[in-house]
Protein backbone atom coordinates (compact mmCIF):
# COMPACT_ATOMS: atom_id res chain seq x y z
CA UNK A 1 0.00 0.00 0.00
CA UNK A 2 2.88 2.42 0.46
CA UNK A 3 4.17 2.34 -2.80
CA UNK A 4 1.17 3.53 -4.73
CA UNK A 5 0.91 6.71 -1.76
CA UNK A 6 4.38 7.63 -2.56
CA UNK A 7 3.71 7.29 -6.01
CA UNK A 8 0.82 9.63 -5.62
CA UNK A 9 2.31 12.24 -3.48
CA UNK A 10 5.16 12.27 -5.59
CA UNK A 11 2.93 13.24 -8.77
CA UNK A 12 1.06 16.05 -6.62
CA UNK A 13 4.27 17.43 -5.75
CA UNK A 14 5.55 17.46 -9.00
CA UNK A 15 2.07 19.25 -10.10
CA UNK A 16 2.98 21.91 -7.29
CA UNK A 17 6.30 22.57 -8.74
CA UNK A 18 5.01 22.78 -12.02
CA UNK A 19 2.27 25.65 -10.88
CA UNK A 20 5.05 27.42 -8.57
CA UNK A 21 7.86 27.44 -11.03
CA UNK A 22 6.10 30.46 -13.06
CA UNK A 23 5.04 32.39 -9.80
CA UNK A 24 8.26 34.67 -9.41
CA UNK A 25 8.12 36.01 -13.21
CA UNK A 26 4.34 36.32 -13.48
CA UNK A 27 4.44 38.58 -9.99
CA UNK A 28 7.57 40.18 -11.60
CA UNK A 29 5.86 40.79 -14.72
CA UNK A 30 2.51 42.18 -12.85
CA UNK A 31 3.94 44.52 -11.14
CA UNK A 32 6.95 45.97 -13.11
CA UNK A 33 4.34 46.64 -15.99
CA UNK A 34 1.97 48.81 -13.27
CA UNK A 35 5.06 50.39 -12.25
CA UNK A 36 5.64 51.35 -16.12
CA UNK A 37 2.17 52.48 -16.58
CA UNK A 38 2.31 54.53 -13.46
CA UNK A 39 5.63 55.97 -14.16
CA UNK A 40 3.75 56.72 -17.63
CA UNK A 41 1.26 58.65 -16.22
CA UNK A 42 2.68 60.22 -13.67
CA UNK A 43 4.72 61.79 -16.65
CA UNK A 44 2.15 62.75 -19.14
CA UNK A 45 0.32 64.75 -16.00
CA UNK A 46 4.46 67.00 -15.53
CA UNK A 47 4.40 67.04 -19.10
CA UNK A 48 0.67 67.47 -20.49
CA UNK A 49 1.19 71.52 -20.06
CA UNK A 50 4.04 71.37 -22.87
CA UNK A 51 2.92 68.79 -24.55
CA UNK A 52 -0.41 71.25 -25.71
CA UNK A 53 1.61 74.28 -26.05
CA UNK A 54 4.63 72.09 -28.20
CA UNK A 55 2.71 69.91 -29.99
CA UNK A 56 -1.32 70.33 -30.46
CA UNK A 57 -0.99 74.68 -30.16
CA UNK A 58 1.94 74.69 -32.77
CA UNK A 59 1.93 73.72 -36.64
CA UNK A 60 4.64 71.23 -36.10
CA UNK A 61 5.19 68.05 -38.25
CA UNK A 62 5.23 65.28 -35.49
CA UNK A 63 1.98 65.18 -34.53
CA UNK A 64 1.32 61.47 -35.86
CA UNK A 65 4.79 60.38 -34.37
CA UNK A 66 3.51 61.83 -31.20
CA UNK A 67 0.28 60.06 -30.95
CA UNK A 68 2.54 56.74 -31.22
CA UNK A 69 4.95 57.38 -29.13
CA UNK A 70 2.72 58.72 -26.32
CA UNK A 71 -0.95 57.36 -26.74
CA UNK A 72 -0.53 54.75 -28.55
CA UNK A 73 1.85 52.98 -26.33
CA UNK A 74 -0.42 54.28 -23.31
CA UNK A 75 -2.97 52.25 -24.55
CA UNK A 76 -0.78 49.31 -24.98
CA UNK A 77 0.81 49.22 -21.38
CA UNK A 78 -3.29 49.95 -19.94
CA UNK A 79 -4.87 46.75 -22.03
CA UNK A 80 -1.24 45.00 -21.31
CA UNK A 81 -1.09 45.65 -17.44
CA UNK A 82 -4.90 44.36 -17.34
CA UNK A 83 -3.73 40.83 -18.82
CA UNK A 84 -1.34 40.56 -16.49
CA UNK A 85 -2.59 41.82 -13.32
CA UNK A 86 -4.45 38.36 -12.63
CA UNK A 87 -8.23 39.79 -12.56
CA UNK A 88 -8.34 38.94 -16.39
CA UNK A 89 -11.14 36.44 -16.24
CA UNK A 90 -12.99 34.82 -19.14
CA UNK A 91 -10.19 35.15 -21.24
CA UNK A 92 -8.39 32.46 -23.94
CA UNK A 93 -5.72 31.27 -25.36
CA UNK A 94 -6.75 32.75 -29.01
CA UNK A 95 -6.97 36.18 -27.13
CA UNK A 96 -3.71 35.66 -25.04
CA UNK A 97 -2.07 34.64 -28.47
CA UNK A 98 -3.43 37.54 -30.37
CA UNK A 99 -2.98 39.68 -28.02
CA UNK A 100 0.83 39.01 -27.73
CA UNK A 101 0.86 38.90 -31.41
CA UNK A 102 -0.76 42.54 -31.81
CA UNK A 103 2.52 43.81 -29.07
CA UNK A 104 5.12 42.33 -31.15
CA UNK A 105 3.51 44.55 -34.51
CA UNK A 106 3.08 47.48 -32.72
CA UNK A 107 6.03 47.61 -30.73
CA UNK A 108 7.83 47.64 -34.70
CA UNK A 109 5.71 50.60 -35.48
CA UNK A 110 6.73 52.93 -32.07
CA UNK A 111 10.55 51.55 -32.53
CA UNK A 112 10.71 52.56 -35.76
CA UNK A 113 9.01 55.72 -35.00
CA UNK A 114 11.00 56.51 -32.10
CA UNK A 115 14.29 55.84 -34.31
CA UNK A 116 13.13 58.39 -36.88
CA UNK A 117 13.10 60.84 -34.29
CA UNK A 118 16.20 60.08 -32.80
CA UNK A 119 17.90 60.08 -36.21
CA UNK A 120 16.40 64.07 -36.89
CA UNK A 121 17.80 65.21 -33.54
CA UNK A 122 21.02 63.92 -34.49
CA UNK A 123 20.92 65.29 -37.54
CA UNK A 124 19.84 68.15 -35.84
CA UNK A 125 23.34 67.92 -33.79
CA UNK A 126 25.81 67.51 -37.04
CA UNK A 127 24.42 71.37 -37.96
CA UNK A 128 21.78 69.34 -40.76
CA UNK A 129 24.51 68.51 -42.97
CA UNK A 130 23.16 66.33 -45.61
CA UNK A 131 25.80 63.75 -45.89
CA UNK A 132 25.43 62.69 -42.00
CA UNK A 133 21.27 62.45 -42.70
CA UNK A 134 22.27 59.87 -45.41
CA UNK A 135 24.42 58.05 -43.38
CA UNK A 136 22.13 58.04 -40.36
CA UNK A 137 19.12 56.89 -42.83
CA UNK A 138 21.50 53.76 -44.18
CA UNK A 139 21.81 52.84 -40.43
CA UNK A 140 18.33 53.31 -39.70
CA UNK A 141 16.99 51.25 -42.97
CA UNK A 142 19.78 48.24 -42.25
CA UNK A 143 19.06 47.82 -38.01
CA UNK A 144 15.41 48.21 -38.86
CA UNK A 145 14.71 46.02 -41.77
CA UNK A 146 16.38 43.37 -39.25
CA UNK A 147 14.27 44.33 -36.46
CA UNK A 148 10.97 44.04 -38.76
CA UNK A 149 12.48 40.76 -40.10
CA UNK A 150 12.79 39.37 -36.49
CA UNK A 151 9.59 40.77 -35.44
CA UNK A 152 7.29 39.48 -38.05
CA UNK A 153 8.58 35.93 -37.62
CA UNK A 154 8.02 36.32 -33.69
CA UNK A 155 4.63 37.48 -34.06
CA UNK A 156 3.68 34.54 -35.93
CA UNK A 157 5.52 32.15 -33.29
CA UNK A 158 4.01 33.65 -30.27
CA UNK A 159 0.20 32.72 -31.15
CA UNK A 160 1.12 29.24 -30.39
CA UNK A 161 3.12 29.99 -27.54
CA UNK A 162 1.68 32.62 -25.19
CA UNK A 163 -1.66 30.65 -23.94
CA UNK A 164 -4.30 31.72 -20.90
CA UNK A 165 -3.72 30.09 -17.65
CA UNK A 166 -7.36 29.88 -15.97
CA UNK A 167 -7.17 27.85 -13.01
CA UNK A 168 -4.68 29.92 -10.67
CA UNK A 169 -2.80 32.77 -11.96
CA UNK A 170 -5.52 33.97 -14.61
CA UNK A 171 -3.06 35.67 -16.76
CA UNK A 172 -1.26 34.88 -20.06
CA UNK A 173 1.52 32.75 -20.23
CA UNK A 174 4.84 32.23 -22.48
CA UNK A 175 5.17 28.74 -22.76
CA UNK A 176 7.93 29.12 -24.18
CA UNK A 177 10.76 32.34 -25.59
CA UNK A 178 10.05 32.74 -29.09
CA UNK A 179 13.25 32.30 -31.43
CA UNK A 180 14.21 35.48 -32.56
CA UNK A 181 12.43 37.35 -29.88
CA UNK A 182 16.34 38.27 -28.66
CA UNK A 183 17.48 39.40 -32.44
CA UNK A 184 14.68 41.98 -32.26
CA UNK A 185 16.29 44.05 -29.55
CA UNK A 186 19.80 43.06 -30.40
CA UNK A 187 19.54 45.21 -33.44
CA UNK A 188 17.82 48.31 -31.50
CA UNK A 189 20.82 48.00 -29.68
CA UNK A 190 23.10 47.62 -32.25
CA UNK A 191 21.39 51.33 -34.12
CA UNK A 192 21.77 52.69 -30.16
CA UNK A 193 25.35 52.18 -30.28
CA UNK A 194 25.79 53.44 -33.57
CA UNK A 195 23.70 57.09 -32.58
CA UNK A 196 25.28 57.13 -29.12
CA UNK A 197 28.82 56.85 -30.98
CA UNK A 198 27.91 59.75 -33.39
CA UNK A 199 26.52 61.84 -31.10
CA UNK A 200 29.92 61.66 -28.83
CA UNK A 201 32.47 62.22 -31.92
CA UNK A 202 29.88 65.50 -32.90
CA UNK A 203 30.46 66.59 -29.20
CA UNK A 204 33.77 65.91 -29.20
CA UNK A 205 34.68 67.46 -32.92
CA UNK A 206 33.41 71.01 -31.32
CA UNK A 207 36.10 73.18 -30.20
CA UNK A 208 36.30 73.31 -26.74
CA UNK A 209 38.16 75.85 -24.18
CA UNK A 210 37.90 73.93 -21.08
CA UNK A 211 36.60 70.57 -20.29
CA UNK A 212 33.35 71.69 -18.91
CA UNK A 213 32.56 72.75 -21.93
CA UNK A 214 32.72 69.28 -23.34
CA UNK A 215 30.02 68.20 -20.89
CA UNK A 216 28.17 70.57 -21.16
CA UNK A 217 27.73 69.78 -24.82
CA UNK A 218 27.37 65.94 -23.86
CA UNK A 219 24.07 66.81 -22.03
CA UNK A 220 22.61 69.39 -24.56
CA UNK A 221 23.00 67.31 -27.40
CA UNK A 222 20.78 64.83 -25.75
CA UNK A 223 23.34 62.29 -24.62
CA UNK A 224 21.58 61.67 -22.10
CA UNK A 225 18.00 60.71 -23.72
CA UNK A 226 20.49 57.65 -25.89
CA UNK A 227 22.24 56.51 -23.02
CA UNK A 228 19.20 56.29 -21.62
CA UNK A 229 17.33 54.20 -24.43
CA UNK A 230 20.46 51.87 -25.20
CA UNK A 231 20.48 50.82 -21.18
CA UNK A 232 16.65 49.77 -21.48
CA UNK A 233 17.28 48.11 -24.62
CA UNK A 234 20.30 46.45 -23.39
CA UNK A 235 17.92 45.29 -20.41
CA UNK A 236 15.54 43.77 -22.64
CA UNK A 237 17.71 41.89 -24.52
CA UNK A 238 19.78 40.18 -21.65
CA UNK A 239 16.12 39.08 -20.17
CA UNK A 240 14.74 38.20 -23.55
CA UNK A 241 17.83 35.92 -23.73
CA UNK A 242 16.91 33.95 -20.84
CA UNK A 243 15.72 30.80 -22.06
CA UNK A 244 13.04 29.97 -20.00
CA UNK A 245 9.71 31.43 -21.51
CA UNK A 246 7.69 32.45 -18.02
CA UNK A 247 10.50 35.85 -17.97
CA UNK A 248 9.82 37.12 -21.14
CA UNK A 249 7.13 39.43 -20.40
CA UNK A 250 8.76 40.77 -17.25
CA UNK A 251 10.52 43.53 -18.85
CA UNK A 252 9.35 44.57 -22.34
CA UNK A 253 6.11 46.49 -20.96
CA UNK A 254 8.15 48.88 -18.14
CA UNK A 255 10.74 49.23 -21.05
CA UNK A 256 8.25 50.47 -23.82
CA UNK A 257 6.67 52.78 -20.99
CA UNK A 258 10.59 54.14 -20.50
CA UNK A 259 11.18 54.46 -24.04
CA UNK A 260 7.85 56.89 -24.62
CA UNK A 261 8.96 58.39 -21.38
CA UNK A 262 12.32 59.03 -23.04
CA UNK A 263 11.56 59.86 -26.66
CA UNK A 264 8.12 61.49 -25.74
CA UNK A 265 10.24 63.85 -24.11
CA UNK A 266 12.98 64.37 -26.56
CA UNK A 267 10.47 65.13 -28.93
CA UNK A 268 9.29 67.68 -26.65
CA UNK A 269 12.81 69.38 -26.29
CA UNK A 270 13.28 69.15 -30.42
CA UNK A 271 9.70 71.20 -30.88
CA UNK A 272 11.02 73.51 -28.19
CA UNK A 273 14.83 74.14 -29.78
CA UNK A 274 12.19 74.81 -33.33
CA UNK A 275 9.94 77.26 -31.91
CA UNK A 276 12.56 79.48 -30.48
CA UNK A 277 14.97 78.98 -32.97
CA UNK A 278 12.07 79.85 -35.92
CA UNK A 279 12.73 76.34 -37.77
CA UNK A 280 13.68 72.65 -37.24
CA UNK A 281 16.93 73.00 -39.92
CA UNK A 282 18.91 75.65 -38.14
CA UNK A 283 21.81 77.08 -39.66
CA UNK A 284 25.15 76.67 -38.58
CA UNK A 285 25.89 80.34 -37.46
CA UNK A 286 22.44 80.65 -35.33
CA UNK A 287 23.32 77.15 -33.65
CA UNK A 288 25.18 77.55 -30.61
CA UNK A 289 22.43 80.56 -30.09
CA UNK A 290 19.93 77.66 -30.69
CA UNK A 291 21.24 75.42 -27.89
CA UNK A 292 21.37 78.47 -25.20
CA UNK A 293 18.13 78.83 -25.82
CA UNK A 294 17.48 74.90 -25.57
CA UNK A 295 18.68 75.11 -22.07
CA UNK A 296 16.32 77.85 -21.28
CA UNK A 297 13.91 76.03 -22.53
CA UNK A 298 14.72 72.36 -20.62
CA UNK A 299 13.19 73.69 -17.11
CA UNK A 300 9.64 74.14 -18.79
CA UNK A 301 9.46 70.41 -19.80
Amino acid sequence: MAEPNTTLQGIIQAGVAELEMPYGALMGTKYVTLIGLVVLLWDYLLTLNAEIRLIWQSTTKWKSAFCVIRYGVLGAIILSTHVTSGFAHNLSDKFCGIWAAFMICYSLLYTGTADLIIVTRVYMLWDCRRHILKTLLIGFIVTYTATFGFGIVTAIDVVDVVIYEPQLYHTCIVTKRPRFLPAIWASQVAFDIYIVMATFLNAADRPRRIQSQLVSSLYRDGLVYFVALFGFRIMLSIISSIPNGDYSLVMPFFVWSMTSLVVSRLLLRMEGMRQAAGALAVPTRQYELTIRREVEISSTI
